[in-house]
């Protein structure tokens, strides 16, 4: 970018590059800028006597003869165990005939995806970001798995994953294992095309997998077994997490919802198509206890997957009816010395409070995401005097009934 001013690399996710990257979008207009690739990795992951290494890695008595000695020159792939070549001096005699044979112990792509219910994304193939992957090997002789590697899958969800010709790997993907809390996960086979329904998951008995670095282990039912990879193989791993909302238009911090309104729900990511709900709508959401209606519900389950959102007011009930006049009216307010206030909308705006972030990514399954509308109108209240406002017997006469705030901080 800029006469090779600047390089960003793609071939792992940086978040620091990301950043200076999207930084320069805001100098385009004024300094006009040149994206160019000026390389491009490699398809297939070359590895040079990856076992021979690893074997004489473990061995501290290898034989003299052509002087062979193991170096490790390079490291790249997974986080914990990258991809390992070799250097080997060979000794010749003079005038005789050396030779070293290098196994080339390429490596095939196994391709996957992490992906949130299809029927809760409007169909599109919305994915966990950057989910957790633990590969492991099977040790036929100890009868226990060997931890490989741990990976990432992108923003989207999708990973690549290299694995040596004919090797076996058991890729797991943990709900617990995850860096974002309260996800389920389970693996659903080999097409993104999932139907709804109680069975979506494959049935598997869970097996006990080694913890990278920490000595412990744990159980998971979540994982596919490549037995021989060949390149090609693509694994499906569903997101079958819920969520709990407390949303919707309220009157002030009463627990009782406006209607006739509607929101609108944008997933932040990206993802997936924004759509609008209606105050029938949520009401007909499952309630948290399980029943469904209204009632006096107002935490309800989510129907869409656990992502982040944007939500906005779309609508708004008219409330222009309750002015000062109406209030006159009403048995109590005669003589009331009131202001008028905003409508519904603009009472949002005014507090950049129109367009709210509902974070469900991470979080505890058992948590409620509360992201209320709270409107203030008029605030009124009703004075009483303890000596009846000096009648006899009148405890409950009022004095001064309503009261116009001026600012939030009256409330």
């Amino acid at each position: 970018i800029g006469n090779n001013v600047t390089r960003v690399r793609f071939d792992k996710s940086v978040s620091g590059d990301a950043l200076s990257f999207a930084s320069l979008i805001s100098r385009v207009a004024f300094n006009p800028i040149s994206v160019n690739a000026v390389e491009q990795m490699s398809d297939l992951v070359h590895q040079y006597d990856k076992k021979k290494s690893k074997n004489q890695a473990g061995n501290d008595e290898e034989p003299a003869s052509l002087g062979r000695k193991s170096k490790s020159i390079s490291r790249l792939g997974s986080e914990e165990e990258n991809s390992q070549s070799s250097s080997e001096d060979v000794s010749c005699a003079n005038n005789g005939v050396c030779e070293k044979d290098f196994s080339d112990d390429s490596a095939v792509k196994v391709n996957g995806i992490v992906i949130f219910e299809p029927w809760k994304t409007q169909g599109y193939a919305c994915g966990l970001p950057f989910a957790k992957i633990q590969a492991y090997s099977y040790d036929e002789s100890g009868q226990v798995y060997v931890h490989e590697g741990t990976y990432f899958s992108d923003t989207s969800g999708r990973f690549e994953i290299g694995v040596p010709i004919g090797e076996g790997r058991t890729f797991v993907v943990h709900g617990g294992d995850q860096d974002v809390l309260g996800h389920t996960i389970c693996y659903v086979g080999n097409s993104v095309d999932i139907e709804e329904s109680d069975d979506k998951c494959v049935s598997q008995d869970p097996k006990e997998f080694p913890a990278p670095g920490e000595g412990s282990s744990f159980s998971s039912s979540s994982y596919y077994e490549v037995a021989a990879a060949v390149g090609g193989e693509n694994l499906v791993f569903l997101d079958t997490s819920t969520r709990s909302v407390d949303i919707g238009l309220y009157a002030g911090s009463c627990d009782s919802q406006y209607e006739e309104y509607e929101l609108l729900i944008t997933p932040a990511n990206g993802c997936g198509a924004a759509a609008v709900v209606t105050y029938d709508d949520i009401q007909a959401w499952q309630c948290v206890d399980g029943s469904v209606g209204s009632g006096n519900c107002n935490e309800r389950t989510w129907p869409y997957a656990a992502m982040d959102y944007y939500i906005q007011i779309e609508m708004a009930p008219d409330v222009s009816r309750m002015d000062v006049a109406f209030i006159r009216a009403t048995p109590v307010g005669a003589g009331a010395t009131c202001e008028a206030g905003t409508e519904i909308m603009q009472y949002f705006r005014n507090r950049d409070m129109l367009v709210q972030t509902v974070l469900l990514l991470d979080l505890e399954s058992a948590n409620v995401a509360t992201n209320r509308y709270e409107y203030h109108g008029y605030l009124c209240s009703v004075i009483t005097r303890e000596d009846g406002g000096g009648g006899e017997g009148d405890t409950n006469a009022p004095t001064t009934i309503f009261h116009a705030l001026s600012s939030s901080s009256e409330a």
